[in-house]
């Protein structure tokens, strides 16, 4: 069992660092780049599967996968882009094989927690919230998949490109369409509200 200074000396390893150890059979490595990315990836899973279940298999398929990779794995890449990547691949075959429409609504995770403030100022936000996922449920799935790892998961365009396979131009242009159509309904839907009152 490792001392309280080994530990301290793993957690503070590279994710590089911790694949390498695995590599070489150090078990515990494997824990910590769990702890470290379990929760992310199980929003990101979760905002393509709107499914616990379906999440919670993927979360386990994807850090099997890991596992199973572990002497394979060439850090070419960031040790993160890799695991969005088998994440990513695995929701979109559970999805295939559940014969979903892609397009389907998605419930999002903020990035940020609120910040304290009135009762009004907070309903005020929550309701902005609630539009901005309304507006973003309506994108079609490959620009609604951009925003999610761009604006939640605050990938960069070359790990959204590396991650999808697509261009950063691309990804970027659909990036700005997304923008402009979620500009476009969240207006559309404070004048509607606005003639209501």
């Amino acid at each position: 069992m490792p001392s309280a200074e080994d530990k301290k000396e793993i957690i503070q390893k590279s994710d590089e660092e911790l694949m390498k150890d695995l590599k070489n059979g150090i078990i515990s490595s494997f824990k910590i780049l769990m702890e470290r990315y379990n929760k992310a990836i199980t929003v990101f899973a979760y905002s393509y599967l709107r499914d616990n279940e379906a999440t919670k298999d993927v979360i386990q398929e994807t850090f099997l996968e890991v596992y199973k990779m572990r002497k394979k794995y060439k850090p070419t890449a960031k040790f993160s882009t890799w695991l969005y990547t088998i994440t990513r691949s695995r929701c979109l075959n559970v999805l295939r094989h559940q014969k979903r429409h892609p397009s389907e609504s998605l419930q999002y995770e903020t990035a940020n927690p609120e910040k304290k403030g009135s009762i009004g100022d907070n309903l005020e936000q929550e309701e902005m919230k609630t539009e901005l996922k309304k507006a973003i449920d309506l994108l079609p799935y490959l620009y609604k998949e951009v925003v999610i790892m761009r604006e939640y998961e605050n990938l960069s365009y070359k790990e959204i490109s590396e991650i999808s396979g697509y261009p950063e131009s691309t990804l970027r242009t659909r990036m700005e369409y997304a923008l402009d159509k979620l500009k476009e309904v969240i207006t559309k839907n404070q004048t509607f509200s606005k003639e209501r009152c």
